[in-house]
């Protein structure tokens, strides 16, 4: 991936709906992008951190332009 994880827009209520334990947390934000990358860590291939990127990122109005697999040169999303 190309893109920091750190500058994802997310929206308190949003991480209050997954992580209930996280409403009176004043470092919300961190944590949550913290547990997100943790998640991404334990898919065990990188077709499913794609999928994953792809499916579920996408609900929210991210867009993925490309990727890349194994280290080799970037593509494109079809």
């Amino acid at each position: 991936m190309v893109a920091p994880i750190e500058g994802i827009k997310l929206s308190r209520l949003g991480v209050i709906k997954e992580h209930p334990d996280l409403e009176n947390d004043e470092d919300w934000r961190k944590i949550a992008i913290e547990r997100l990358k943790d998640y991404m860590k334990r898919l065990d291939s990188e077709e499913k951190k794609l999928d994953y990127i792809k499916e579920e990122l996408t609900k929210f109005g991210y867009k993925a332009l490309f990727y890349q697999v194994k280290g080799w040169r970037v593509k494109r999303f079809k």
